[in-house]
């Protein structure tokens, strides 16, 4: 519209590829070009990109810089016109004008306004990729802390041993895109031993090199990134400091090599494993030993209540004559041992009720 051209372009350049991508094509009634309307000459922005100066041609048939080339011939272009897009001293992609029609639509003047313009659109357009830059990443991070948030949902939900040791290799594997995940406990004789839903503490999973990556993160006390080799996969090993008697080590492994996102999230993991595994141990604990109580109190009680039966048997036969003529004081003692023997039977059922 500033510059009464017929045709107008923005491109940008691709920061991984290094090529131009086009963002934005637009005719004179600023409507978005069809495809096949999409040709421009890539002599004259290749010449822009290289020098970083913008380049005016009111007629490139006959201009000698591009007469000749095979796409100002081919697209029939005469007014062409491009400037830069340039911030902090760098190019980072062209807005380019043409007229197919006319020769002389363009000036030196149209050329200068066009620059003005290319510097302006090349701030903001910085700004808009710092501002998607900013405002991926502040999504990346809350999706993060919605995932760490479901984990110590889940974790806190749970107090059982083994179903917290599959919560954790679960979430492991599916946030790295691994193909297998261990969680592996050293206890103080320095054995190892798989936890969650691998059993067995020497089975064939359990290789050399699994062992000794384990081993090396326990003595560095820092994660361990393996890139594949040719007979093994990626390993990244990450310990767990679950209690003064044991460690754990998390364990991932997959064909690609893991990257540092991976590397921190398993981190983040493994501190919420920590607490996670630690409370479930203690609970385990704290069941055992209520077990072992039950146990206790249920062979004391019965033990108890066998001479007891005989003490009270006997008492009531005395009592009774059974075994000759008994005088009242004798009753008496013969009563004071029977509510005895009642009262030591209803502490022994208070005992087993508690």
């Amino acid at each position: 519209a500033l510059t009464a051209a017929e045709r107008g372009f923005l491109m940008l350049l691709n920061p991984d590829t290094g090529e131009l991508d086009l963002r934005v094509s637009r005719n004179m009634k600023h409507a978005t070009l069809e495809r096949k309307e999409m040709k421009v000459s890539r002599t004259v922005i290749s010449v822009v990109l290289q020098t970083g100066e913008g380049i005016v041609s009111t007629d490139a048939q006959r201009d000698p810089r591009f007469a000749g080339q095979e796409s100002i011939v081919f697209f029939a272009l005469r007014s062409v016109m491009c400037a830069p897009l340039r911030t902090h001293g760098r190019v980072i992609g062209v807005i380019y004008v043409d007229n197919r029609a006319q020769a002389g639509t363009f000036s030196g003047a149209d050329l200068e306004l066009l620059n003005a313009l290319a510097t302006q659109a090349a701030i903001s357009i910085e700004k808009a990729a710092l501002y998607t830059q900013t405002d991926q990443a502040l999504a990346a991070r809350v999706a993060e802390l919605e995932t760490i948030t479901q984990i110590d949902r889940e974790l806190t939900a749970q107090l059982d041993f083994d179903r917290v040791a599959e919560i954790i290799r679960r979430w492991a594997a599916g946030e790295t895109g691994s193909q297998r995940c261990y969680l592996i406990r050293r206890e103080n004789d320095t054995s190892l031993h798989l936890l969650g839903l691998e059993e067995g503490n020497s089975s064939p999973t359990l290789h050399n090199a699994l062992i000794q990556a384990v081993r090396s993160a326990f003595e560095a006390g820092s994660p361990q990134n393996y890139a594949p080799a040719e007979q093994s996969p990626a390993r990244l090993v990450v310990p767990v400091n679950c209690s003064e008697g044991s460690q754990c080590a998390l364990v991932v492994e997959r064909s690609e090599p893991f990257g540092e996102q991976a590397m921190e999230f398993l981190k983040r993991l493994a501190a919420r494993s920590a607490v996670a595994l630690e409370n479930a141990r203690l609970y385990q604990a704290v069941q055992e030993a209520n077990a072992a109580k039950t146990r206790f109190v249920s062979l004391v009680t019965h033990e108890l209540r066998t001479p007891m039966t005989s003490i009270k048997g006997y008492a009531d036969l005395l009592r009774q004559g059974a075994v000759g003529p008994v005088n009242e004081v004798q009753i008496n003692f013969l009563n004071v041992i029977r509510g005895n023997v009642d009262r030591m039977s209803a502490l022994v059922s208070d005992l087993s009720d508690i």
